[in-house]
């Protein structure tokens, strides 16, 4: 996969959930390119997008509101939910758009397939192939911002309590997701791509407390619970489901180190940030 240098058309650009981590610096990328660029919000009046960016209401699980959100559109920026997808596809195709990048997961590549989460995905990005409009999915892996469900932990009693401490992952920052975003919305020839994303090291998660615990320049402990001690703990917080299916994800990585992609850096020509550096820009956070 190499960087394309082919020069770039005029078009406007709908970010999908442009409020969350990802969409909302993938706004700000693109703002900076010069891009003109529509923001969509459930709410978009108390979504405090920049006054120069235009904002529509946009809702994946309400199909009445993409004929206006997509008119005049070419590219979209777009998240897999369990909404009305194939509508969506219906609508794009309806509206001429060019190219659609959508921010999928590497799930969909090595996980179990009755994953309600990997099916969303899959479904996602199938509704989109067999809509014939040209794509890329960006399928990364862990999150660095996952570990933000450590917070109140740490903030409470400087330890986290969960299982699998020795599992690892490639955490990669919410940044370098919208960096590649960014550069595939706006440069030729990334459509029927699917490059997987990860960090630039595989962590196991007391590593990675390590590193929040350095970033903070406090003592963290990482107290191991059986797992289903840590279910019922998170379950507090998430649907059981959910939970479920994040842990049988860590114990299935325990000892095992996670893949590392060099896709960040062959796409953008800047080396993804690593977690410690994640974990120093959002220090404040668990203090």
């Amino acid at each position: 996969m190499s960087i394309k240098n082919q020069k770039k058309q005029s078009s406007k650009i709908l970010v999908v959930g442009a409020t969350g981590k990802v969409g909302r610096q993938v706004l700000k990328n693109l703002i900076d390119l010069g891009e003109t660029v529509r923001a969509s919000s459930r709410n978009p009046q108390t979504a405090n997008f920049p006054a120069a960016v235009e904002a529509v209401t946009f809702d994946l699980e309400r199909p009445q509101t993409f004929t206006s959100a997509l008119e005049g559109v070419n590219k979209v920026f777009l998240y897999a939910n369990n909404g009305a997808i194939q509508d969506f596809a219906n609508s794009a195709i309806l509206s001429s758009v060019e190219h659609i990048v959508l921010l999928s997961s590497s799930s969909v590549i090595s996980g179990d397939a009755n994953n309600f989460l990997v099916q969303r995905h899959l479904a996602a990005e199938q509704a989109i192939i067999e809509s014939g409009i040209p794509f890329t999915f960006l399928r990364p892996g862990a999150f660095s911002a996952n570990t933000l469900l450590w917070r109140h932990q740490i903030i409470q009693a400087n330890k986290v309590r969960f299982a699998y401490p020795l599992a690892e992952t490639a955490p990669i920052h919410e940044f370098d997701i919208a960096a590649v975003a960014a550069k595939v919305l706006t440069t030729p020839g990334y459509e029927g791509q699917s490059p997987l994303l990860t960090g630039p090291e595989s962590l196991t998660q007391h590593g990675q407390l390590e590193l929040i615990s350095d970033a903070i320049d406090k003592k963290l402990v990482f107290e191991e619970l059986e797992p289903d001690e840590a279910l019922a703990s998170m379950s507090k917080n998430m649907p059981p489901a959910y939970a479920n299916i994040l842990l049988k994800v860590m114990k299935d990585r325990v000892g095992i180190p996670a893949k590392i992609s060099s896709a960040v850096e062959e796409i953008t020509g800047i080396p993804p940030k690593n977690f410690s550096t994640w974990a120093q820009e959002n220090s404040m956070l668990f203090q």
